[in-house]
């Protein structure tokens, strides 16, 4: 059976009416009963089997991962925010609208829990239904392909600590299905002032994972889910899968946050002198694994720092080699052999001069500690 899903459209719509409605700062759970079972209650039915859900629903193609604990306009947001706006085929499975609430155990709010409650079991055993759950729910994120996890607040995220949300990243894993980590738009302007403070911490606090320490609202799910984890994988391993899946997903956001910072650095050059957000992303990428693209980004940064001090400059030079002669321009053109020497000297901004210095600091020591490891 083909997994349902709603469209970016439905969710964006969604939105407005709970904004019109007074419900911006509810939680999912929250949700659930003040407006997805009195308006599905006449055919008790999931959210998205409403006929007004029909034209913006289709074949599922991410599984959204989030704590029922999350805001519901955040979890709705952060994924309004991620979708291309040329992706007119984005589908979300995601429960609270997917699952027919009517016919789950009071408390339930889970795609396999749902499940186990619409065909039942063979028997009461632990062990076994802990076995037939795992394998449903990675049907679902199988036959999906795609998970994407909600991370909110960005500091102590909450789906980090429940137990039903490491799973599915877990299963995720099992399934071969792809893993994309969201923050809603709230929570990545707070993370970007965080990471000036401490990037080291900011990566560090990103994702720590205990599943063995994890929760769940139902103590039946609670029981299960950690009955399917000792059967299968064991909590020591599914943390360092989970860590392993985190920072791939977070080095694409912090990737993603580091385009979008210097792509404003263009529109509003007189941020630059100010703005270190592009050399915190990049330490947060050296730290999540991906040295590359943290030098990368650090030579962007230079460049661009360079291009403001010396704008007409055509100096091609390495940027490391540059900022003991930046203060005479005819001198900088000389060195690089360039035979279009203005005649005369430049008058750079000292706060640039800092900032470059700064951006070529961080610069040698990646390239130091890539050194070491070597």
């Amino acid at each position: 059976m083909v997994a349902v899903g709603v469209s970016t459209q439905f969710l964006a719509v969604f939105a407005q009416e709970l904004r019109a409605g007074g419900l911006a700062q509810v939680s999912v759970r929250d949700l659930v009963q003040a407006v997805v079972l009195p308006r599905t209650v006449g055919l008790r039915c999931a959210y998205v089997d409403l006929p007004t859900a029909a034209a913006e629903s289709g074949p599922a193609t991410a599984f959204v991962s989030h704590a029922w604990g999350s805001p519901a306009m955040d979890v709705l947001e952060a994924l309004i925010a991620e979708a291309h706006p040329s992706s007119a085929c984005e589908y979300y499975w995601i429960d609270f609208l997917c699952l027919n609430q009517h016919a789950l155990p009071k408390g339930t709010t889970t795609a396999a829990a749902g499940e186990i409650h619409a065909h039942g079991t063979c028997d009461n055993d632990s062990a076994e239904l802990s076995i037939w759950l795992s394998r449903r729910l990675k049907a679902l994120i199988q036959g999906i392909g795609a998970v994407i996890v909600v991370l909110y607040p960005w500091r102590d995220s909450l789906p980090l600590t429940r137990l039903w949300c490491l799973y599915e990243i877990y299963v995720a894993s099992k399934t071969s299905a792809s893993v994309k980590v969201v923050f809603p738009p709230s929570q990545k302007h707070v993370f970007l002032r965080e990471i000036t403070r401490d990037p080291e911490a900011a990566a560090a606090n990103l994702y720590h994972v205990a599943s063995e320490d994890a929760l769940a609202s139902v103590p039946d799910d609670l029981l299960h889910i950690r009955s399917a984890i000792q059967i299968d994988v064991g909590f020591a391993a599914l943390n360092r899968i989970v860590q392993g899946l985190l920072r791939l997903g977070l080095l694409y956001v912090a990737r993603s946050f580091a385009e979008a910072s210097l792509a404003e650095q263009d529109a509003v050059p007189a941020s630059l002198a100010a703005d270190t957000i592009v050399e915190c992303l990049a330490r947060v990428i050296d730290d999540l694994g991906d040295s590359t693209t943290a030098l990368a980004l650090l030579h962007r940064q230079a460049v661009k720092i360079r291009t403001a001090i010396l704008p007409s400059s055509p100096c091609k030079g390495p940027v490391s080699e540059c900022l003991d002669c930046m203060c005479d321009k005819q001198q900088l053109c000389r060195e690089h052999g360039s035979k279009d020497a203005a005649p005369a000297a430049a008058d750079p901004t000292p706060a640039l001069r800092v900032r470059l210095a700064a951006t070529l600091c961080h610069t040698a020591e990646i390239q130091d500690s890539i050194g070491q490891s070597q």
